[in-house]
């Protein structure tokens, strides 16, 4: 098999002959959370939101931790996009007890769009709660009036 290279180790182009310490590995900061970010936005492209909620959950965790400005408009864009992600999975439900066994998770997550400073996340959080409540539950309005207060 001329050419073959498994995928578990490094090509000879990689590490030169007798050299067998591994590469540092590059630090989990502004590459792991964009690599995340990526494919956030790849599984929500695929409809598959509840993946993509999760590549959303690791990116706020490693963009949390930084504090310049970048990491501030990535944030608000991320919390956008995890609106919307529950938006579609609540559209996509077809009997209302689907919801029960993330109830709190998308309680938490829309607290905290209606809190934040990002406009459009505040706005589809807004929206997503409607849409509950004209699916009859009513008990996320109330985040509306706490919101308010």
């Amino acid at each position: 098999m001329d050419g073959f290279v498994p995928k578990s180790g490094p090509s000879d182009t990689e590490r030169p002959a007798g050299n067998n310490t591994p590469r540092p590995r590059a630090p989990a900061g502004a590459n792991g959370n964009r690599k995340s970010v990526e494919l956030g936005d790849l599984y929500f492209a695929a409809d598959n939101y509840a993946v993509a909620l999760e590549y959303y959950r690791r990116a706020l965790e490693t963009e949390g931790r930084r504090g310049d400005r970048a990491s501030h408009e990535t944030l608000l864009r991320i919390g956008t996009q995890i609106v919307e992600c529950l938006r579609h999975m609540v559209e996509g439900s077809r009997e209302s007890w689907e919801m029960l066994g993330w109830r709190e998770r998308l309680e938490r997550i829309l607290r905290s769009a209606l809190k934040g400073t990002d406009e459009k996340a505040h706005k589809a959080a807004v929206e997503l709660i409607n849409l509950l409540g004209a699916r009859g539950h009513v008990g996320f309005r109330d985040l509306l009036d706490d919101a308010a207060r």
